[in-house]
């Protein structure tokens, strides 16, 4: 697993450490006010002796403001290292779909078809018009030998092109991946470039997360607990601090 971390001149220790330092903090100004009175107390007492006239004692009073655990809440998501939306190459109507979420197709692996009848029927003709090209640069004497020719070469690219748009009709996974979302569903019409399968590689994850300056350190290695697993990562990038992190400072 590899992590983009943020680096802070001054990281907050963890939440906990707050939550129980309040508590202490309120007894300690509990503490003080007390000492305040116990000592303001003899000293008033003691200037009343001398001059007669009673003295005021001024106790200053500052808020504690108690946060709920859940303000230091930053959510933190798991991403694949390499991701990506697959879409259709081409017009066509979905023929069917080979893979459904949480699929782990290999690389070069089917996962949706269109439909093929209009592509085929195109390569059908190209490839009578091919042989009926050659026919005739059989038969081609002189000038129209060259003409036929070119006639035949015209026929090869057309049957070319047909049998890449025949190609098409059959969507693959560019890598090992694990499917994450269907965005399509058979008979439905798409446009060439429309979103159909959402696919992730996740051998490698990534995670963005705050660290304090001294380990934000490219190439080092820090422990993390994924949903209750402990596991290493090695920081892949140093970046400025995110602003969702600084109430965490």
């Amino acid at each position: 697993m590899t992590c983009s971390v943020f680096e802070s001149a001054t990281m907050t220790k963890p939440l906990q450490d707050r939550q129980t330092r309040f508590p202490q903090l309120i007894l300690i100004r509990s503490a003080l006010g007390l000492v305040l009175l116990a000592c303001g107390i003899p000293a008033a007492a003691f200037s009343q002796e001398k001059t007669g006239e009673p003295q005021t004692v001024s106790i200053q009073r500052e808020a504690i403001t108690l946060r709920h655990l859940r303000d230091y809440y930053v959510p933190l998501n798991l991403k694949p290292l390499r991701s990506l939306t697959i879409a259709a190459p081409r017009d066509g109507i979905i023929h069917t779909v080979e893979v459904k979420p949480g699929d782990k197709p290999t690389a070069k692996a089917v996962v949706v078809r269109l439909d093929p009848a209009i592509p085929q029927a195109e390569l059908d003709r190209a490839e009578a018009a091919l042989e009926v090209a050659r026919e005739e640069q059989k038969n081609a004497t002189g000038k129209a030998a060259a003409v036929a020719k070119a006639s035949v070469a015209l026929a090869e690219a057309d049957l070319k092109l047909a049998n890449i748009r025949m190609e098409q009709t059959i969507i693959r996974a560019p890598f090992e991946g694990q499917i994450f979302r269907i965005l399509t569903a058979p008979g439905e019409f798409v446009r060439a470039g429309e979103p159909l399968v959402e696919l992730g590689d996740t051998t490698s994850l990534q995670v963005e997360v705050p660290l304090p300056r001294e380990q934000a350190q490219k190439g080092a290695r820090i422990n993390l607990n994924v949903e209750e697993q402990a596991t290493q990562a090695t920081v892949d990038q140093v970046l400025p601090l995110d602003p969702r992190f600084e109430k965490l400072r």
